[in-house]
C-alpha cells in the first residue's frame, strides 16, 4: 500500500465502516482521493464494499487486513542499474560532466531511467549534479563541475567578443558555435546541436541563454527577445552544485475558507529542512491527517492570529 492508502485503511479499521466522504473530511483529502484508494483496497480483498439503496457506497474494513507502508530512504539499486552504473561512471571519469538527455541519447534509456540514475549517484556520493538552464548536468565531482562551467563560460565568451557583438542573444551565439569547432564539440556534450540546424528549441536556448545571464547580469528586453550587453570582463560566478538527495518540497494548497467566493485553488511549493519535515509527518500521523491538511490548517491559524493581533493594534 501507499502511504495515502494506509492512512485511509487505518481510519476505516477504527471506524470499521464509513462512506468515502466522510474519511475524506477526517483526512483533509479530497472525496475522489479516498474513493480510488478504498475501490484499490477493495480489489485486494482487504474492504469491504457495500452499496445501500441505490447510490450510497460504505466501505468496511476486514479482520486481519494488515496495512503496510515501506519508507525507502534512498532509491532501490536493481541488477540493471549496476551495470547502468558502471557505464555512467566510465563516461564521467572519461569526459567529466555529461547532461542527462546525452545519457539518454548514448544509453539508448528513458528520461526516468536517467533520472533514477542520477539519484543513484547521488545518493551513493559517486556524483554531482548541477543545471544550466533546463538541462541537468551529472559531473564527477566538485572540482570538475565548476571547471566545465568556466570553460563554457569562457568559450561563449570568447564567441561574443571574437565576432565584435557588442550585443549578445543566445541564437547568435549558437549560430557562431556551429561554425567554430571547438566551440561545437564542447556545446555538444551537454545539449544536442547539428551542423545544418537554423532554428534551436527552447531547452538550447535556455541554456545559452543562463550562461549569458552569468556572464553579463540580467537581459535587455528588446521585442521578445532576451538581450544581453556584453562587457569586457564578465562577472564572477560560482555554480550552484548539488551533491545529495536531501532535498524535500513540500507542495500545499491555501485554505479554503480564506479564499474568496469563485477563486480557485492555487498549488504553492517551499522547501523543508528534513529534521522538520520528520516532526510534520509525525505530527501528521498522530492526529490521522495529511501533510498537506496539517500544513493548510497552519497557515490559516496563522493568518488568524495575525489578524487579530492587527485588530489589537489598531484598537489600542
Amino acid at each position: 500500500m501507499t502511504r495515502t492508502e494506509s492512512k485511509v485503511y487505518n481510519l476505516l479499521k477504527e471506524l470499521k465502516c464509513a462512506t468515502a466522504l466522510e474519511i475524506a473530511v477526517k483526512l483533509g483529502m479530497s472525496r475522489k482521493v479516498v474513493q480510488t484508494c478504498l475501490n484499490h483496497q477493495a480489489a485486494r480483498g482487504v474492504v469491504e464494499k457495500r452499496v445501500l439503496g441505490r447510490r450510497a457506497v460504505v466501505y468496511c474494513a476486514k479482520e486481519g487486513g494488515v496495512s503496510r507502508h515501506v519508507k525507502r530512504d534512498s532509491p532501490v539499486i536493481y541488477t540493471k542499474t549496476r551495470g547502468r552504473m558502471e557505464r555512467v561512471l566510465e563516461l564521467l571519469s572519461r569526459y567529466g560532466c555529461v547532461s542527462v538527455g546525452a545519457l539518454m541519447r548514448i544509453m539508448g534509456i528513458t528520461h526516468t531511467q536517467a533520472y533514477h540514475m542520477l539519484r543513484v549517484l547521488l545518493f551513493t556520493r559517486q556524483g554531482v549534479k548541477m543545471r544550466i538552464g533546463k538541462t541537468a548536468v551529472l559531473c564527477r565531482d566538485r572540482v570538475v563541475a565548476e571547471e566545465i562551467v568556466m570553460r563554457i563560460r569562457e568559450m561563449v565568451h570568447r564567441l561574443a567578443v571574437a565576432n565584435g557583438m557588442r550585443y549578445a542573444t543566445a541564437t547568435k551565439i549558437l549560430q557562431v558555435a556551429l561554425i567554430d569547432r571547438e566551440a561545437y564539440e564542447l556545446l555538444s556534450r551537454f545539449i544536442p546541436l547539428r551542423r545544418n540546424m537554423t532554428r534551436f528549441p527552447p531547452s538550447i536556448l535556455a541554456f545559452i541563454a543562463d550562461v549569458l545571464e552569468a556572464l553579463y547580469g540580467k537581459s535587455l528586453k528588446a521585442g521578445n527577445k532576451r538581450v544581453y550587453a556584453v562587457a569586457p570582463q564578465p562577472r564572477n560566478y560560482v555554480p550552484d552544485v548539488v551533491d545529495n538527495v536531501e532535498t524535500h518540497t513540500a507542495r500545499v494548497k491555501p485554505p479554503r475558507r480564506l479564499l474568496l467566493f469563485g477563486e480557485k485553488m492555487i498549488p504553492i511549493s517551499f522547501h523543508l529542512p528534513p529534521a522538520m519535515l520528520q516532526r510534520l509527518d509525525e505530527y501528521a500521523r498522530e492526529k490521522n491527517m495529511t501533510r498537506s491538511a496539517v500544513i493548510r490548517y497552519a497557515i490559516a491559524e496563522m493568518l488568524e492570529k495575525m489578524k487579530e493581533l492587527s485588530l489589537a493594534q489598531v484598537v489600542s
